[in-house]
């Protein structure tokens, strides 16, 4: 979801891995499934990008670096740090249950006729970028979630 995230903000429709490893494989709760940790270099329309997810680190936290601004989101907490120079603000926020999103993105259709969720493009690209990666890495045969 992190690579459909970063394709939606920057609009990709373009990349390019540049740097790459995988840390190790592991099985999940889910019987049958495996997942992986490594970290992912890429650049999306020339912006330079990072994925970088261990197993060992078992919090949700995302940083979104630009030139101006750092976003720091720490999901567990809900709290949101957006830093810009000296500036720092901090917010709450809170994570919708599916079913909570589901009506959500019924109700912008009917109303706006406009979603706010990567397209196909975009989510096709997302899963190249994905697929790519798990050959470099010699995962592709794993039955990830």
């Amino acid at each position: 979801h992190m690579l459909d995230l970063i394709i939606w903000l920057l609009d990709g429709k373009e990349y390019e891995i540049t740097d790459y490893e995988i840390f190790k494989t592991y099985e999940t709760k889910r019987k049958g499934f495996s997942d992986f940790s490594g970290n992912l270099k890429f650049l999306i329309n020339n912006t330079i990008c990072e994925l970088n997810d261990t197993e060992d680190n078992p919090t949700e936290y995302i940083q979104i670096t630009t030139e101006n601004k750092t976003f720091n989101i720490d999901e567990p907490n809900q709290k949101l740090t957006e830093t810009e120079g000296d500036s720092v603000m901090n917010m709450d926020f809170e994570v919708p249950f599916q079913s909570q999103l589901t009506s959500e993105v019924v109700k912008a259709i009917i109303w706006n006729g406009d979603i706010m969720i990567p397209d196909l493009k975009q989510s096709f690209l997302s899963h190249k970028i994905l697929f790519e990666f798990m050959e470099k890495v010699d995962v592709s045969g794993l039955n990830i979630t």
